[in-house]
């Protein structure tokens, strides 16, 4: 065995070892608790850059911290920077899916996708499919798998693909959608505390969102078709790839 098929073996038995995200996300959280008990307990602070004043460390379990959590929750939720812009796009884009223009539309791409460029338009149409919210989940990552399947390549194969595209590919796209009015509510009031002049445009972020599925849909079309499905040998799922054409 070569040693790029031991990396990827252990890659793979670490990643088979790891708890289940949810628990990561509680241990995060806990972590960050105990940190700021440590932080109040020792004393720590920092000075604010803009205003010169000083900030101490507080314990998110304080009798101020866990009333203002349990209290004044609907305050801090209706304060949300970005709740109006993300509301207003959810229901705008829930119009669209419940009608079924998102579904159809991601069928029609990957349908009519060409076999061989077929990793990349999976890739790219799993991260232009998040203005679809949950749909890219339920159509995209199962509709890779049957893809691949009906090209006669290994359907796992096409689901990791979507899989990679749609979650590891969530910062990438080709417009921008609900998460950039997302940062745009959190960005702006942070530079507020620098320049309360300054205005952020939804658009600001999108020559980053273009470079993630730039960069981003060459690395999993190399490591779909170079590694993982190499790795998984031929399929009995996989239906015998189309005759080629003939020329007239």
């Amino acid at each position: 065995m070569n040693p790029a098929a031991r990396l990827l073996n252990t890659v793979e038995r670490i990643g088979n070892r790891l708890p289940d995200p949810v628990f990561l996300f509680l241990w995060l959280v806990g972590g960050l608790i105990l940190l700021s008990m440590i932080g109040a307990a020792l004393g720590w602070s920092a000075v604010n850059p803009v205003t010169g004043d000083r900030l101490a460390a507080q314990s998110l379990l304080s009798t101020e911290n866990l009333e203002r959590l349990i209290i004044g929750m609907p305050r801090t939720l209706a304060d949300f920077p970005p709740l109006g812009i993300v509301v207003t796009i959810i229901y705008g884009a829930s119009v669209a899916e419940r009608a079924g223009l998102f579904a159809t539309a991601i069928r029609a791409a990957l349908l009519n996708a060409p076999r061989a460029i077929l990793t990349p338009i999976v890739v790219v149409t799993g991260m232009v499919s998040h203005h679809a919210s949950d749909a890219s989940y339920v159509v995209v990552i199962p509709l890779a798998a049957v893809i691949f399947a009906a090209a006669g390549r290994h359907p796992l194969a096409g689901l990791a693909a979507g899989f990679a595209a749609v979650s590891g590919g969530y910062a990438g796209n080709l417009f921008p959608g609900a998460s950039d009015a997302l940062i745009l509510g959190i960005t702006e009031p942070a530079a507020h505390l620098i320049d309360p002049s300054y205005s952020v445009n939804i658009a600001g972020n999108w020559f980053f969102i273009i470079g993630v599925v730039l960069i981003f849909t060459p690395i999993v079309w190399f490591l779909t078709d170079r590694v993982i499905e190499p790795r998984l040998g031929p399929s009995a799922d996989a239906a015998a790839p189309p005759p080629p054409r003939k020329s007239p």
